[in-house]
């Protein structure tokens, strides 16, 4: 059975304990994960002189626990399980929500007021209550000065509420939400870039307009709302171009949506042009201003700084020129769960383009995302084929492993422990001979044709054998994104057989 502490050192701090009272605070009693105390009762700790002490009632104090009631769940009901209870766990968060709501509301007080409605209107929402947690948004923006000392108070209010509206709950909330946090969003991108007592405030206010489009092009993305996601997406760049140099590369290396907006962009008339349109202004974005300031005055470090983020995007452009094109052949030595599941030291290739709808990953076998997989494939058997692709390490554990070893290990394992069904493509290369006597399989030449380093989670590929897409498969949220797009994919193939037939 699983215990808990309960939050005591958050506790502490709350209370304002002395070093002598702290070990009275610090040992709530133990409970087990399924046993939540209630809200009323949450904040109260007994000391071990028999008083009961309590933290001041705020909206921050209900976050703090809400929060931690969220990762509990998620240690009972973990993205990897079998059966996930989505609707009731969701159910059972609004409802201990709700409980807070009306807790805070019926004890008021300062802790309900000032800064602390924005923590109210993120217990608001998480209780379901949209409107009333504008409300609460609503009054504490109607509360600061609109100049001056006010502005950088706002954008905090305003990103908070940006963040709020396009949290993928569920796409129907998520749709009525959106129009929403655009309106936030225009009204964080009219505050002013200059005027700010100190260059920190000027940046805070810069980077929460970043964040608030970024969150934007998320949401539209979750919603796979195609236009709307290369709108927002034109938005975040004119962002991102008012970034100094370092930061300019910086986000467009690691931080700008390339996956969402590429796959947009292509599935719009004229994709390619528009993604080739993307890249050039994406490229232009790496070339120093006379307003860099912080750009290396040493030509060669300046030079090195700007092409080593040349490579980096060079290598995403690859990978998006894929989309709407033939995917590459598979290579592998051995196909598991099919009829070539013989390993051979000759790689065999197996084309894409036989009619069938096809998600390809590539990952290892450690992932959390293998169920996923399995459950996808579990649920759409016709017409549809999960791929995972992976390679051999070279090893078993510890202990140095021939191909032929390792393939025969990785098939126990994928069958006996990981109860996969799909079918799975090892390549298994040669050894290589490598420094100080070491050795390592020759690497798969499929993931470097793929851009596979840069593919998260899986590759869609249609029926035709065309790369259409790439799908994120971290949440269930997204496993539900993944299943329709793949609703829309086969779909799609069986109307093209009903028109060939006619």
């Amino acid at each position: 059975m699983r215990w808990c502490v309960g939050g005591a050192i958050m506790l502490m701090a709350a209370v304002g304990a002395t070093a002598q009272d702290s070990l009275a605070v610090l040992f709530p009693l133990p409970r087990t994960l399924q046993s939540q105390p209630a809200v009323e009762v949450t904040g109260t700790v007994m000391t071990t002189r028999a008083t009961r002490t309590a933290a001041p009632l705020t909206a921050e104090l209900a976050i703090s626990d809400l929060q931690l009631y969220d990762a509990q769940l998620a240690t009972l009901f973990p993205r990897s399980a079998e059966v996930y209870p989505a609707d009731s766990l969701r159910a059972a968060k609004m409802a201990r929500a709700r409980a807070w709501l009306d807790r805070l509301r019926a004890q008021g007080g300062p802790g309900t007021t000032g800064r602390h409605l924005l923590a109210l209107a993120d217990v608001a929402w998480r209780a379901g209550d949209d409107s009333l947690a504008s409300r609460y948004l609503e009054m504490r923006l109607a509360r600061l000065p609109k100049n001056g000392s006010g502005v950088v108070a706002r954008s905090l209010a305003l990103v908070a509420a940006v963040e709020l509206f396009t949290a993928a709950d569920d796409t129907a909330r998520l749709a009525r939400n959106l129009p929403i946090a655009d309106a936030y969003t225009r009204q964080l991108a009219a505050l002013p870039a200059a005027g700010y007592s100190t260059m920190t405030d000027s940046t805070d206010v810069l980077y929460r307009q970043l964040e608030s489009v970024s969150a934007l092009v998320h949401a539209a993305d979750a919603l796979q709302a195609s236009s709307l996601i290369v709108t927002y997406g034109e938005r975040l760049l004119d962002v991102i171009a008012r970034l100094e140099l370092a930061e300019r590369l910086r986000q467009l290396r690691e931080w700008y949506p390339y996956q969402e907006i590429a796959t947009a962009l292509v599935s719009q008339p004229n994709g390619r042009r528009r993604v080739d349109s993307l890249e050039q202004r994406m490229q232009a974005l790496t070339i120093p201003r006379a307003s860099d300031v912080t750009t290396p005055s040493n030509p060669t470090r300046r030079e090195a700084q700007i092409a080593g983020s040349k490579r980096v995007l060079g290598d995403r452009f690859a990978q998006f020129a894929m989309l709407g094109r033939a995917a590459p052949e598979i290579k592998a030595h051995v196909w598991l769960n099919t009829p070539d599941s013989t390993y051979a030291d000759s790689a065999r290739t197996h084309s894409l383009n036989d009619g069938r709808v096809r998600v390809v990953a590539f990952i290892n076998r450690e992932t959390q995302v293998l169920p996923a997989l399995e459950r996808i494939h579990q649920q759409f058997l016709a017409g549809l084929e999960v791929l995972l692709v992976t390679e051999t390490e070279g090893h078993i554990g510890p202990d140095i492993a021939t191909p032929a070893q390792e393939v025969a290990w990785l098939a126990t394992y994928y069958e006996d422990k990981r109860h996969l069904t799909m079918p799975i493509a090892v390549w298994a290369g040669a050894k290589v001979p490598g420094p100080y006597g070491t050795s390592e399989p020759a690497a798969s030449p499929v993931a470097p044709e793929y851009h596979a380093s840069w593919i998260n989670d899986v590759c869609l590929v249609d029926a035709h054998g065309i790369v259409r897409g790439y799908q994120k498969l971290v949440t269930r949220e997204h496993e539900a994104q993944l299943a329709r797009w793949l609703h829309m994919l086969l779909a799609e193939s069986e109307s093209a057989r009903t028109n060939s037939r006619r």
